[in-house]
């Protein structure tokens, strides 16, 4: 059953895993622990030429997946750690050169991912507050940000599309017959997280850095907008009116709190708790798709040892 399903990812001979990632070194380390344990199997079952069998092929794959001792130290001189080297020199065959472009490939790779999964999700927190369209489409991130961009505010930009059903076209004819809409408040962006890498490329222009994260809270944290807004504003911008109605509405509330007040300070609570588990859950997780490829091979080389000596010792009974 294992083993059908890896022909069926991989191909009989990898040549699907050949087409998609340009090599089968560090999946070879599947198959070989696979056929390692079916032989255990077989040998337990006294079916010894199917252990035999299965014993020699697991052997035959173990030999191209041990990784020369010289060659991974060569490889981590030049940066790398043991984990990237052992992976890279497996995947090209124990190639150095083709390890360290592997190697470098992969983080390429990773980065790309890692940027693409993070616009998602910034997209996706901008839309939230952009509503519907007249066709009940939501409105379309990229085109509210191609207004924005022309110079529109975001409440205008998202109201245009609203009406236009997304087309840039009639938002632009929508925003030039209803010049009452370039006053509408910007969207509120809910949810947006200002990171320090997001503050430090901001205020590393000589902006301040309290005015550096409230322009990227007001562009829901697009540090381009965030630039272009202090320049505009000389720097100094207001505090962001979610601050200013939380410090009025805190000094104005009494001292018993109304069941609205409880039911959100309830949600936040759950909310709270059920990101903690999350994280937790996550952090069992392994960081890279490739941990589970990366083995010693220690324990396999033992078993594989041990089996074939007993499969020997019985010859062809």
């Amino acid at each position: 059953m294992s083993e059908d399903c890896f022909i069926r990812s991989y191909g009989s001979n990898f040549e699907r895993l050949n087409a998609v990632k340009g090599g089968s070194g560090t999946e070879l380390a599947l198959f070989m622990r696979l056929h390692l344990l079916q032989g255990i199997v077989a040998f337990h079952q006294h079916r010894l030429q199917d252990a035999r069998r299965l014993l020699s092929k697991a052997e035959f794959e173990l030999q191209h997946l041990v990784v020369d001792s010289e060659k991974l130290t060569e490889v981590m001189t030049m940066g790398f750690n043991e984990r990237e080297a052992r992976l890279g020199l497996r995947a090209s065959a124990g190639h150095i050169e083709q390890a360290v472009a592997h190697i470098m490939q992969r983080k390429e790779e990773k980065k790309g991912i890692s940027k693409k999964i993070k616009e998602e999700r910034r997209k996706k927190r901008i839309q939230k507050s952009l509503g519907l369209t007249a066709n009940k489409d939501k409105v379309n991130v990229d085109s509210y940000e191609m207004l924005t961009n022309m110079g529109f505010g975001g409440g205008a930009a998202a109201e245009a599309l609203r009406q236009a059903n997304n087309d840039v076209g009639q938002a632009l004819e929508v925003l030039e017959k209803h010049p009452e809409f370039l006053s509408l408040p910007d969207p509120e962006h809910k949810d947006i997280t200002i990171t320090d890498e997001m503050l430090a490329q901001v205020y590393s222009l000589g902006f301040d850095p309290e005015m550096a994260r409230e322009a990227l809270k007001l562009h829901a944290g697009s540090i381009q907008k965030a630039i272009d807004e202090l320049i505009r504003s000389g720097g100094i911008l207001a505090r962001s009116s979610s601050e200013g109605s939380s410090d009025g509405s805190s000094a104005d509330s009494s001292p018993e709190a109304g069941p609205s007040n409880i039911n959100k300070t309830e949600e936040k609570k759950r909310k709270k708790e059920e990101k903690e588990a999350l994280q937790d859950f996550m952090s069992d997780l392994p960081e890279d798709e490739e941990d589970y490829l990366d083995l010693t091979l220690t324990e396999e080389e033992q078993f594989l040892k041990e089996y074939k000596s007993l499969v020997d010792s019985l010859g062809d009974t």
